[in-house]
């Protein structure tokens, strides 16, 4: 026993991106193959459903594609190539307007420039937003009267430049709602408008907003709900019915769920995370009238749309379609 030496041991995963121990006791599952969109990786980003749900959209981010795709064929369309709109940029997301329209958010790849444009599902009526000009607009939620909040995805830990801002519906003007944030990026209202939430990446914080009838900040009422650890952060995020928070974790190949409060309450694994495959989780959502969620992702076996199901169906409002 003199020459022993107490020696540390690697578990299963450690080398990769193990789960924190504060989260190795949540609920979890993990998620299955839907669609292979490429064999090489690239980051997508957006997903989320028409009406019906019978029509998902994404973006491919490094090819600056705004897709569609078909939920009974697989089929894949790519509906704008943004690089002959904005050449130079890096194409955040899509969401889908109440109208149908397709509203997508982008920016420069300084993150020191960039805007919104939109068009209608079947490729026509490109339009900027002239309010969102110079936004380094990342990802949108909209309200019930067709307003959005909009996440401004600059700033750093040590420069706290990020914000939150807001455009209405006649798209005139923008303020700013919040303030001295590090590269916020996924953005959620509840359906009864009442919290906005917001992940700020950089700092890896779950930001819960309560909101004043006329959409600003409630006096003492924004609370970092839960500080996810490890590299890089938190992505996008999307309710469901509950108010539960699917919230995808780059690039750690896992979507955190929280409840209406913020507690952590489950988590989606992908296939392979331990041996370093299919990390870059970028976005969940869940198709609507269903439990189903969708996530998408890449890593060294190409890039995925996965899917899972949820603790409850989708918010029937989550768009605000009615």
């Amino acid at each position: 026993m003199e020459n022993y030496i107490p020696t540390l041991n690697y578990k299963h995963g450690d080398r990769c991106v193990p789960i924190p121990y504060s989260e190795r006791e949540l609920q979890s599952v993990v998620a299955k193959p839907f669609v292979k969109v490429s064999d090489k990786q690239s980051d997508l980003e957006g997903v989320c459903f028409d009406k019906t749900g019978r029509t998902m959209y994404f973006v491919n981010c490094p090819e600056n594609h705004v897709c569609s795709l078909n939920m009974e064929t697989k089929q894949i369309k790519v509906l704008c190539e943004v690089n002959k709109y904005a050449p130079g940029t890096w194409i955040a997301s899509v969401k889908v307007h109440k109208d149908g329209r397709l509203f997508v958010p982008y920016f420069t790849l300084d993150h020191k420039d960039g805007g919104i444009f939109f068009i209608n599902p079947d490729r026509s009526g490109f339009t900027q937003v002239e309010a969102a000009k110079g936004l380094v607009a990342d990802d949108i939620s909209f309200d019930s009267k067709g307003g959005m909040y909009i996440t401004d995805m600059s700033g750093l830990p040590t420069e706290l430049t990020g914000t939150v801002a807001y455009i209405p519906a006649d798209g005139n003007k923008c303020h700013t709602v919040i303030r001295n944030l590090a590269a916020p990026n996924g953005i959620a209202l509840s359906s009864d408008e009442k919290v906005l939430w917001v992940t700020d990446t950089l700092t890896g914080n779950i930001i819960r907003n309560e909101l004043t009838e006329n959409g600003e900040i409630l006096p003492f009422c924004q609370t970092v709900v839960y500080c996810v650890k490890g590299h890089c952060g938190p992505d996008s995020i999307e309710l469901d019915e509950d108010g539960n928070v699917y919230n995808a974790i780059y690039p750690q190949g896992r979507v955190i769920v929280y409840n209406q409060n913020g507690y952590p309450i489950g988590q989606i694994l992908m296939p392979g995370r331990d041996e370093g495959q299919l990390l870059s989780t970028t976005h969940a959502t869940l198709r609507p009238n269903t439990r189903e969620v969708y996530i998408c992702t890449n890593g060294t076996t190409g890039t995925w749309i996965l899917r899972a199901g949820g603790f409850a169906k989708a918010d029937a409002n989550a768009f605000f379609m009615k």
